[in-house]
């Protein structure tokens, strides 16, 4: 992860702008990507994680860390038993996150949007990245893990295509699925990826 000069002045800021903040967390965006596969990561992040994360954060509020960036205090991190309390877990960033959540902490997204330096990765190890973050976001979040279908909407009116045939329904589905698809793209890209923040 690459971070700018005012990232930790900013992050703890926020963390002391209230007195019940337990942690301070950021999204993270791929800018650059120099390989196909870091290209297909830059846009499951952008279409798919940064999207749930505010959604996330619209319906419930923010209760859980993303491990790009978690800034605690040395107490609020004993007072969810330490890191051992987290060691078997798959995704210790989110369940120190929901930990502090569910003790009463307030947990802060960040206003900084962090680079991840992913470097040259290839289609194979993106599709493993993909199938590990679906494990984990099934353990982590089983509810949310089953809105995917709304998520993935793109590859069930493929499929709906393959085995329906291209009919007038069919393709109005997939068309829709597209254009909803290449618009989130479009306002991730100006509003997230594209910032300098």
């Amino acid at each position: 992860m690459r971070v700018d000069r005012f990232y930790l002045r900013q992050i703890v800021d926020e963390y002391y702008r209230d007195k019940n903040v337990g942690l301070v967390t950021c999204l993270y965006k791929i800018s650059s990507p120099r390989t196909v596969g870091a290209a297909l990561e830059s846009l499951t992040i952008a279409l798919d994680i940064i999207p749930s994360v505010l959604v996330a954060r619209r319906l419930e509020g923010i209760t859980f860390g993303l491990g790009a960036s978690l800034l605690l205090s040395t107490k609020a991190l004993e007072d969810v038993g330490g890191l051992s309390a987290i060691a078997n877990y798959l995704a210790g960033d989110y369940q120190i996150g929901y930990r502090l959540w569910e003790k009463g902490y307030k947990i802060n997204l960040s206003d900084i949007v962090i680079e991840n330096t992913v470097g040259p990765m290839s289609i194979r190890n993106h599709l493993m990245h993909q199938i590990r973050w679906s494990k984990t976001y099934r353990a982590s979040r089983p509810k949310g893990f089953a809105g995917y279908g709304i998520t993935h909407v793109l590859a069930f009116s493929l499929f709906l295509v393959i085995i329906q045939g291209p009919t007038l329904l069919t393709l109005s589905i997939l068309g829709t699925a597209l254009v909803l698809r290449f618009s989130m793209a479009a306002l991730m890209y100006r509003k997230v990826i594209r910032s300098k923040k």
